[in-house]
């Protein structure tokens, strides 16, 4: 498979849940760089929603600083989705290996 996204999506099929991608798109996690001052949001299936910049950066720092901050936050909100999406990975194979057991 090439990505999570592509997994989640034969999840989806399989199993018939079409709430799961849904569901996915809609629970944010945030990336910050810089103490704060620059913040990126992505959903569960890595789509950036937001990238919100403090003001105060703009009279402070040039813009390859400013360049360097908005990758350091996406990539922290990215690492953070990875790790959410192992976790609901694990449990979604848990899930299958019990109604498996029923059988």
């Amino acid at each position: 498979m090439k990505s999570f996204e592509d997994l989640i999506k034969k999840i989806t099929e399989f199993y018939g849940d079409f709430k799961l991608q849904e569901k996915l798109s809609s629970e944010l996690t945030e990336g910050t760089a810089g103490g704060g001052l620059v913040k990126v949001g992505v959903n569960q299936l890595s789509e950036i929603i937001y990238v919100n910049i403090d003001d105060s950066i703009f009279n402070k720092h040039d813009k390859v600083l400013v360049e360097r901050l908005i990758v350091e936050a996406v990539n922290s909100a990215l690492t953070k989705v990875k790790s959410n999406l192992a976790q609901k990975m694990q449990e979604i194979a848990k899930k299958i290996l019990e109604l498996e057991k029923e059988k």
